[in-house]
């Protein structure tokens, strides 16, 4: 009796049947590479229910629907990522209905047909990155009803992120759509996404963020817009953040910290500005309430002018920050204070 058996084989191409009949797993991962087909009964006569399954780095160009269908009453997890998939039918996951998570990343999706996971009723995390999806292909993952996790980073979603952009999920909490093409997010975004709490969209080409961008996502805690081409952000675009603890906007082209920023957003604990353009900061955008532990501001060219003096004694004097944030904030400007910092 083994729980679990990692076979990593070399030279093989076809998987043949029963070849573990009267094991006793409770995992089973075979890799090799050159992996192409699967036999119908290459799961049968197992000692016990398979709950876990991983094929990855092979190169399977179909989901071996018959030879998962002995696995299917108790199948949790299946891994078929890094193969050579390009399209999902509505027959591909047939009958797979305990499946939790189900890993498909690092394919050449480009086809779902509108119910290729609808049998999928109890499925928890989906990964979709690296593939080559297109927003119109994304509307088919509407009715995942218990999905909670979704990663569609590295494809090819493009466009403005609007409210119909991804498919209403009423239990999703964590969103990945990072490393595409998105060129700036609309009033009312993501609508249909109540309980979503991480938002990653870092490494896109956002320049605008429209006034109540983000008014349907309240329960938004974490949101990464970092690696992205937005100059000004202002604070109808973030009013209804209300919960949110975590924001990443380094690696932009922000000009100046205003309170446009900061003063909406009531739990914000951290503040990353790293690698902007930012050369003022306002005198108002520190205020009685603010409950910033974390604020890094390197790699901007601050300008230390008077303006500067009100947030340059909040930044020598509070106890909120560390040492290490605070020697973060650096004046490019005037000359004679260059480098100089409140660390």
């Amino acid at each position: 009796m083994v729980s679990l058996l990692d076979y990593t084989l070399s030279n093989v191409t076809i998987l043949p049947g029963k070849f573990l009949e009267g094991v006793t797993l409770h995992g089973l991962v075979i890799s090799s590479g050159e992996l192409k087909n699967i036999s119908d009964a290459a799961f049968i006569g197992l000692g016990s229910p398979l709950q876990a399954l991983g094929l990855p780095n092979n190169l399977l160009t179909a989901v071996p629907t018959s030879a998962l269908a002995p696995l299917a009453l108790q199948l949790d997890r299946l891994d078929l990522s890094h193969n050579q998939l390009q399209k999902l039918d509505n027959t591909s996951f047939k009958g797979l209905s305990s499946l939790n998570f189900l890993d498909l990343s690092f394919n050449k999706l480009m086809s779902l047909s509108a119910d290729s996971l609808s049998s999928l009723v109890t499925l928890r995390v989906l990964r979709l990155q690296g593939n080559r999806l297109t927003v119109n292909v994304v509307s088919s993952l509407q009715g995942l009803r218990t999905l909670t996790d979704l990663d569609l980073s590295y494809n090819l979603l493009a466009g403005p992120l609007g409210s119909c952009t991804i498919p209403r999920l009423s239990s999703l909490k964590v969103l990945s759509i990072a490393h595409n093409q998105f060129s700036n997010v609309t009033k009312g975004a993501l609508a249909g996404l109540d309980k979503l709490s991480s938002l990653a969209c870092h490494h896109n080409q956002i320049d605008v963020l429209e006034d109540h961008s983000f008014r349907a996502l309240g329960s938004l805690s974490h949101l990464d817009l970092s690696h992205n081409r937005i100059v000004a952000v202002s604070g109808a675009s973030l009013a209804h953040l209300y919960n949110l603890t975590t924001l990443d906007m380094s690696h932009n082209f922000l000009r100046a910290l205003t309170q446009d920023l900061i003063i909406p957003l009531r739990s914000l604990r951290e503040l990353r500005l790293d690698d902007n353009d930012i050369s003022m900061i306002t005198q108002d955008v520190i205020g009685d309430n603010v409950t910033i532990t974390t604020l890094t501001l390197s790699d901007n060219p601050l300008n230390c002018d008077c303006s500067l003096r009100q947030f340059s004694s909040w930044l020598v004097n509070t106890t909120r920050l560390s040492h290490a944030d605070k020697a973060t904030a650096q004046c490019a400007t005037p000359p004679f204070l260059r480098e100089w910092t409140s660390h």
